[in-house]
């Protein structure tokens, strides 16, 4: 790990670790190796922040993370979420990643590894599964 990286949570033994210096390549493949299943649970709170199954390690202070979320197929419902970013002193926040049935959002990750995250609430009268990229 770079010297200047600052790991806040290590990935599942086995799991993939994407490194980025801000290229293209690592988020493709972080989209391609990387993901997680959330749920919104019923009442409009918020549902416990669910675990990519990877680590993102931003190598550089400018290193953004981009998230993208959908409404798994089955759903008809509508959710808003949160994702899991950090600043340049490597203190965790919790972003909007806006409503609906889908999106994305990116925030920035620079000299941190870390597990993405990502946290929903219902806007219906079911639970919803999300799933993450």
């Amino acid at each position: 790990m770079p010297a200047n990286v600052i790991e806040v949570e290590k990935a599942p033994p086995g799991a993939p670790v994407v490194v980025s210096d801000g290229e293209k390549a690592a988020e493709q493949a972080a989209r391609k190796y990387c993901g997680g299943n959330a749920w919104a649970p019923v009442g409009s709170i918020w549902g416990k922040a669910a675990r990519s199954n990877c680590a993102f390690i931003g190598t550089t202070k400018t290193v953004k993370k981009t998230y993208r979320w959908d409404v798994s197929g089955w759903s008809n419902g509508r959710v808003c979420v949160k994702v899991r970013g950090y600043n340049t002193k490597a203190k965790e926040f919790w972003a909007s990643g806006g409503c609906g049935k889908s999106g994305s959002v990116t925030v920035s990750w620079g000299n941190v590894s870390s597990v993405p995250a990502l946290k929903a609430k219902s806007l219906t009268t079911a639970g919803v599964p999300v799933d993450f990229q």
